[in-house]
């Protein structure tokens, strides 16, 4: 005798119908870079906003301020101009 068929109010505990998943939203991305002893940008994914800030400091106070909580910053290396032009 089967012992599942006779008891009706047992459910399956997995189903093979997935349930159905909204897609995982992609975070923010801001991304801040020195070009200067004396100076930083801030500019996000779309470069649709950013600013130019005097101090680290200031650039990561505007990030804070302006952009959702759990953005993801990008720090990007300082680009050195090494190519002579005197020739």
């Amino acid at each position: 005798m089967n012992d599942v068929a006779t008891r009706p109010n047992i459910t399956p505990l997995f189903s093979s119908a997935r349930p159905q998943t909204k897609p995982v939203a992609s975070r923010p991305v801001v991304f801040l870079r020195q070009i200067s002893p004396e100076q930083w940008v801030v500019t996000d994914q779309n470069n649709l906003r950013g600013g130019i800030f005097r101090d680290l400091k200031s650039a990561q106070k505007y990030i804070r301020n302006d952009f959702t909580p759990g953005t993801t910053v990008v720090v990007q290396p300082r680009f050195e101009n090494t190519i002579n032009t005197a020739l």
